[in-house]
């Protein structure tokens, strides 16, 4: 028998990236069910997630409810009540709420508006670093039908902090196997556009945090440990060039510019390229010999889109990196902060290009066996239609 469509709400509080977000949503508007997504935040004028839903064809709303202030406070509540009333007229099956201020408005809202299926979905938990934001998850988050954990990691690190395991079920997000493959093709183009025709490329792909508190000295991705690596590396062998694709999420520029002065403090400008943000990641992943993910905290999305392309990987043991990069057999793992560690890994895949391949290999066929987008999101469907099939009989059994 065929299971009910859907009609369903997703809220994020972000217009910039949320590529995971939009991969749900898109695959489930082709299996027929009615989505929507709210932008609970002002969009950047070329907001990229914005464009992806329109070039998909799928609806959205703009619901602003950014901002800490005093002076956005009339705002954030008028807009939660906007909210309110879109989903009560609406008549959602499903509400599924994404990053923290998405998490909590949603919950209130869905709710109290009686929604059948309220679901919460984490891409990381940085956030557990901040008390304010912690006691507001805590408060809240039982109004939830389910939490959906995107790691093992996080989910133990939600019980460690009190939440009740029972709650909590781990469904990772998803990465497209079909889109991003190697290109030939790209990774000749981006070598040329950017001179690399000579050299080895060593790269890393995030975007650019700034540390998370004044008293910290490294961003969260880690980008100052790729660059001090960079110069251990380059100290060694001169025919690797340092690629660092990306760029600040939030901000004005001003963490970049701390990155591109520490290659010039340490003499390593020229070897150090910073390209910027590229829609296209599978242009400069073709090109890289080796990706680098040295985040100082990470749930294990960094990891995917380079392991999926069949790249060898060296990432920090941190967050849920170890749930897909596994020692020495679909990448190398080294401890955050252990500069010398991942130099020392870098050098040993530059000399020994069979092994590259064969963790390259591996980590491909591992992460096409269990963060295929097709299959994650099958999950979520099953998952909303369970919670909606109890809804049901708890309901009919209330009536008797």
């Amino acid at each position: 028998m065929e299971e009910k469509k859907l009609k369903i709400l997703h809220l994020v509080s972000t217009s910039e990236g949320a590529n995971w977000l939009y991969r749900i949503a898109s695959i489930q508007k082709r299996d027929g069910h009615n989505v929507k997504v709210a932008v609970c935040t002002a969009p950047k004028k070329e907001s990229r997630l914005i464009k992806r839903l329109q070039e998909s064809q799928i609806p959205y709303l703009i619901i602003d409810i950014s901002g800490s202030k005093i002076k956005n406070l009339f705002r954030i509540l008028k807009n939660s009540f906007k909210l309110f009333f879109y989903i009560k007229s609406e008549r959602f099956d499903v509400v599924h709420y994404h990053l923290l201020k998405a998490i909590i408005v949603g919950r209130i809202v869905s709710y109290i508006t009686k929604v059948p299926v309220r679901v919460s979905q984490w891409p990381g938990y940085a956030y557990a670093n901040f008390p304010l934001f912690l006691f507001l998850d805590k408060l809240t988050y039982k109004m939830d039908s389910i939490v959906i954990a995107s790691s093992k990691y996080t989910k133990d690190l939600l019980i460690k902090k009190g939440f009740r395991g029972d709650k909590i079920t781990v469904i990772y997000y998803g990465t497209d196997i079909n889109r991003l493959t190697y290109s030939n093709e790209k990774a000749l183009s981006f070598k040329k556009e950017w001179g690399l025709e000579d050299f080895k490329v060593v790269g890393m792909v995030a975007y650019m945090y700034k540390p998370l508190k004044d008293s910290q000295k490294i961003g969260i991705k880690g980008h100052e440990y790729f660059i001090q690596a960079a110069k251990i590396v380059l100290e060694k062998r001169n025919d690797v060039k340092f690629v660092i694709v990306g760029d600040e999420l939030v901000g004005v520029g001003s963490y970049r510019k701390s990155l591109e002065k520490m290659t010039e403090n340490l003499s390593i400008k020229d070897n150090v390229i910073f390209t910027g943000f590229i829609e296209d990641v599978q242009k400069p992943l073709s090109a890289m010999d080796i990706v680098c993910v040295p985040s100082v905290m990470e749930n294990l999305g960094g990891v995917t889109e380079p392991l999926i392309m069949g790249k060898p990987v060296i990432a920090s043991n941190t967050g849920g990196i170890p749930e897909a990069i596994i020692h020495e057999k679909t990448g190398l793992l080294f401890n955050v902060g252990d500069v010398q560690g991942l130099a020392n890994s870098t050098i040993r895949l530059l000399e020994n290009h069979e092994f590259a391949k064969e963790l390259g290999r591996n980590g491909r066929e591992y992460i096409k066996a269990f963060m295929n987008v097709e299959k994650t999101t099958k999950e979520i469907e099953r998952t909303y239609h369970k919670i909606l099939s109890t809804t049901i009989k708890n309901s009919n059994d209330d009536s008797i």
